[in-house]
Parts: structure tokens; C-alpha cells; sequence
């Protein structure tokens, strides 16, 4: 079966005085469709008309919609067009002859996998809840063996600070020292 196609009308371009005429189009935007048993594809363009025959002329107000798809339609653009349209049709209506499939050993692995993963978590689940006894009877310590740490850390970190301190006095004498020398 042959595409059916359309050509519809969009907006009209005008030359205000061309040839002691006024308000002649000079250029059509159309829009050009085709249909073939669902298969659908337009294209919206441009067709640049050719000046009128001052014997033929018809008053822009005159004008129909026939009138201007004829305009259209005599132009080598559109005819153009028209061949394509209906070649890009028939392409789309075609079956595809090559494409992507999933790899055919995916399916079995992921049946595989899922069967695993389910009994695996199921096992994580009930070594997490003995792991999570376990932690809590190991971490109840004192409020009092938790200040004692508290404090051990602070001093430590006194004692770190003090060592700096004094490990960047002695490198000023020295560099003092050093300076007076030479």
C-alpha cells in the first residue's frame, strides 16, 4: 500500500510591493506527513515560491489554503520531499534484520543467582542478629571506665601538643644561632 500524505499549511511569507503587486507570498512553511498502515513520519519546511504572473495574480486576502498548496506543490523542493518521505516510510516499515539481543547465558545466571542471594541473605540475617548480642554484651562498659578513657585521651593529646612546642622552640634557637654565626 502507497503512504497517504498531506501537506498542511503553516505560515505565509510576504513581499509587501514586488512588481507594482502588494502583499505577494514570496515563501510557504508547510508541513509535509505520510501514513502507511501506522507507520508515520513529517517534515516541516520552507518553500521559496516563484513571483507571480501579473495576469494570475491573486489579492493576498483571496488567497486559500488550496491556492497556497499549489504554490507548494509546483516547486522542485517539494517534489523532493515527497520521494523521500514516502522511501523513509517504507524503510521504517520494513523489520529490522539486525539488533541487540541479552546475553543467552544472563537469563540462567541471574535464576541462579537469585535462588543463591535469597538463602545467602537469609543466613546473613541470622548471623547479623548473633554478632549484634554479642557487641552489645561487650560494650557495656561503666559511665566511669568511659570518663577514665576520656581523660587518658586528653592528657595524651597535652602531652603531643607540649612535645611540639618545645621541638619548635629548639629549632628557632638553632636557626638563631646559626644566623649570628655567619
Amino acid at each position: 500500500m502507497a503512504a497517504i500524505t498531506t501537506l498542511t499549511i503553516d505560515k505565509l511569507e510576504v513581499q509587501y510591493s514586488l512588481d507594482g503587486l502588494t502583499d505577494v507570498v514570496i515563501q510557504v512553511m508547510a508541513t509535509l506527513s505520510g501514513n502507511d498502515t501506522g507507520t508515520t513520519l513529517y517534515f516541516t519546511n520552507v518553500f521559496d515560491i516563484a513571483g507571480p504572473e501579473p495576469s494570475s495574480f491573486v489579492a493576498f486576502e483571496d488567497l486559500t489554503e488550496e491556492d497556497c498548496a499549489n504554490f507548494v506543490t509546483s516547486t522542485d523542493r517539494y517534489t523532493t520531499l515527497l520521494q523521500y518521505l514516502t522511501a523513509e516510510i517504507e524503510q521504517k516499515k520494513k523489520p529490522p534484520t539486525k539488533g541487540q539481543l541479552p546475553l543467552p547465558w544472563d537469563s540462567k545466571e541471574e535464576a541462579v543467582e537469585e535462588a543463591v542471594t535469597s538463602e545467602d541473605t537469609e543466613e546473613a540475617e541470622e548471623e547479623v542478629t548473633e554478632e549484634e548480642a554479642e557487641d552489645t554484651e561487650d560494650t557495656e562498659d561503666t559511665e566511669e571506665e568511659v570518663e577514665e578513657e576520656v581523660t587518658e585521651e586528653v592528657e595524651e593529646e597535652e602531652v603531643e601538643e607540649d612535645t611540639e612546642e618545645t621541638e619548635d622552640s629548639e629549632d628557632t634557637e638553632e636557626e638563631v644561632e646559626e644566623d649570628t654565626t655567619s
